[in-house]
């Protein structure tokens, strides 16, 4: 892909984004304002998420609601675009596959925003499909961030493979694919506005053996090529990962910022990696037959 088309897709995606987060800070606002008949006590009792593989509610004795939750896709939504904007100067620099990955990634967390949609729906007492359907696209998202991140990971680790654009399809079907077939249970609304997973142990322990794979890429690196930049980049991808997920199930204020701020710390841990694996790497490891 040409400079130009790529230019042309960023900016589209960019300002395609920018819909889900006004309409989510839309939400928000109306949950808020009490001039608009959004009634918050629907939503203020539901259930939590079981953590990771414990079976349990995460952190019960911190003050939870599910409006926390949304604030925080805001937060992480606007700390994404913000970051493209730099993965995106990187990236015409070095044409690392990574950093395309990485967009990828930053994207995916727009289908966040849903939640509120999904919320509304709750209170308003409309349909259940099409709660389960957005419900969906938040974990069709969730799963394409993890496998973007994956990827990114495999390239550090040296894959020839260099057809970006087929891998990018394979990775949208494959994320579709397990979105499409989760077994959710209608009749439970959590805490963090998505709906009960029927098998929640089984899809934390997907998510947790590709988050070690996707560490793992970089601490492999590491020890074929000796080069500090990458036990930067596996402690980027703990950062990013664990931040994202404790955005995702934490509905309280303390467990949302300690999220946001593995996050936020994990950003620029990734970019100063891939420059110091590219950039004093050398023209050897540049991705010119990326895109």
């Amino acid at each position: 892909m040409n400079l130009p088309a790529r230019d042309a897709l960023y900016w589209s995606v960019f300002v395609l984004l920018l819909l889900p987060l006004a309409a989510v800070l839309a939400v928000l606002i109306s949950f808020l304002m009490p001039f608009i008949p959004l009634d918050m006590r629907p939503i203020a009792e539901l259930p939590a998420a079981s953590w990771w593989l414990f079976g349990k509610a995460p952190f019960p004795s911190f003050p939870t609601h599910p409006l926390w939750g949304l604030t925080a896709a805001i937060a992480v939504l606007c700390v994404a675009l913000i970051t493209s904007l730099r993965v995106r100067v990187l990236y015409q620099r070095i044409r690392a596959p990574e950093l395309f990955f990485f967009l990828i990634f930053l994207f995916s967390l727009s289908t966040e925003t849903l939640r509120g949609g999904i919320a509304v729906l709750y209170v308003l007492d409309q349909s259940v499909s099409a709660g389960i359907v957005l419900t969906r696209t938040v974990y069709w998202g969730r799963f394409l961030g993890q496998l973007a991140l994956l990827v990114a990971g495999l390239y550090a680790l040296d894959m020839k493979y260099r057809n970006v654009l087929a891998l990018t399809g394979a990775v949208l079907l494959i994320a579709f694919a397990i979105a499409s077939n989760l077994p959710l249970d209608r009749t439970v609304l959590l805490s963090s506005l998505v709906y009960k997973l029927g098998d929640e142990q089984s899809i934390r322990f997907v998510t947790i053996i590709l988050a070690i794979l996707t560490m793992g890429c970089g601490a492999g690196a590491f020890f074929a090529r000796k080069n500090p930049a990458f036990l930067r980049l596996s402690a980027a991808f703990l950062l990013l990962v664990a931040g994202r997920e404790v955005s995702f199930a934490g509905t309280g204020p303390l467990i949302l910022c300690m999220g946001l701020a593995a996050f936020l710390g994990g950003i620029p841990l990734f970019l100063s990696a891939i420059q110091g694996i590219y950039e004093e790497g050398g023209a050897a490891r540049t991705g010119d037959a990326a895109g």
